[in-house]
């Protein structure tokens, strides 16, 4: 029999069910039940839908933490490993938390999987906001690539890499991180552990011609860092990736 799927919808536990319409999202770390920096993302998507939806969503963190517990009792998950939880907000007002089944991992990790990535030209749709349009945009994106034979793909503008909000990128040249401005708590996120290993920031625009002079190509996800191994049949490292990886439990 197919195991019973859970969800939170306005702060009750139901059967999980699909749900239409446009919605913001978070993706929250959770370990042993507790979910990270759930503060920071009640403020992101909380400042999102006032700015996209032109309303304020009924949030409170400290509620959003029971009910996360909650869920994940109901769900029978693991304590031992992380999980991802997702915070919808849609247009209409109303919020969700869905949660994946457990990871491999525990805690923020440098993830195993070094991706061979292509760069595809496909822009985000509001790329300065984490939409059920910009998942879509990103499956799609990933579709193709794995029908050329590769992981994933790097969204390109034009000229100009796209560094979505809840999977920020970076490259790195020499001890340099350089990442685009972007105000999501994965940004934030990576930006202050790459400082904590010492390293310094510049903020710009990202190129695809920084790809050329790159040592390192490197995502930062709800999972911990990713260092892609190839991008466009260019070979990078990830040391510095180790190192700021190893700061992120530390935050």
């Amino acid at each position: 029999s197919v195991a019973e799927r859970y969800m939170v919808a306005d702060g009750q536990i139901v059967e999980w069910s699909a749900m239409e319409g446009l919605y913001l999202y978070q993706e929250i770390h959770t370990l042993d039940y507790r979910a990270r920096h759930l503060a920071a993302h009640v403020g992101v998507i909380t400042r999102r839908a006032e700015e996209l939806f032109g309303l304020r969503p009924r949030l409170s963190a400290a509620r959003l933490e029971e009910q996360i517990e909650g869920l994940m009792m109901r769900s029978h998950l693991s304590r031992r490993v992380s999980t991802r939880v997702i915070l919808k907000c849609y247009a209409s007002g109303c919020y969700t938390l869905e949660c994946d089944e457990p990871s491999i991992y525990i805690g923020y990790t440098m993830r195993s999987l070094r991706p061979e990535a292509i760069t595809l030209q496909m822009q985000l749709p509001m790329a300065d906001y984490p939409t059920s349009a910009s998942i879509a945009t990103r499956q799609l994106a990933d579709a193709v690539a794995r029908r050329q034979g590769y992981h994933t793909a790097l969204l390109t503008h034009g000229e100009e890499l796209e560094s979505e909000p809840t999977r920020p990128l970076a490259i790195v040249v020499g001890t340099t991180i350089i990442m685009a401005e972007c105000e999501s708590v994965e940004a934030n996120l990576l930006e202050r552990a790459a400082r904590k290993a010492g390293f310094p920031i510049e903020k710009r625009r990202l190129l695809r011609s920084d790809l050329k002079s790159a040592d390192e190509v490197l995502q930062l996800s709800w999972q911990g860092i990713t260092a892609m191994a190839h991008v466009d049949g260019r070979a990078y490292m990830a040391i510095i990736g180790e190192r700021i990886a190893q700061e992120l439990e530390n935050i």
